[in-house]
């Protein structure tokens, strides 16, 4: 398979879970919470936010912080903030 026909696939499947996601959380997901960061104090996570809201998300972390850090209090939070079928949401993993 070609890595184009593997993109198709992978874009057509990203479909399909869109357009059965109502589905998909009654029998998966009992809260889908949202993960947004950003690395620097003058960077805005209000893109991030949109898209965790418009994606279903009840609860969004967020912080401010380089990823190359590991004291990131939010994220050190998160497992905390889970239960058995939450599911966690990330808009942009860079």
């Amino acid at each position: 398979m070609t890595e184009r026909n593997k993109l198709e696939c992978g874009v057509a499947h990203c479909i399909t879970l869109l357009q059965n996601i109502d589905e998909w959380r009654q029998g998966c997901a009992t809260l889908l919470i949202g993960y947004a960061r950003v690395s620097r104090q003058e960077q805005d996570t209000q893109a991030h936010i949109t898209a965790l809201k418009a994606a279903g998300c009840k609860k969004i972390l967020q912080e401010k912080a380089s990823g190359g850090r590991w004291d990131r209090l939010e994220l050190h939070r998160l497992p905390e903030q889970l239960r058995h079928n939450d599911t966690v949401v990330v808009w942009k993993l860079d």
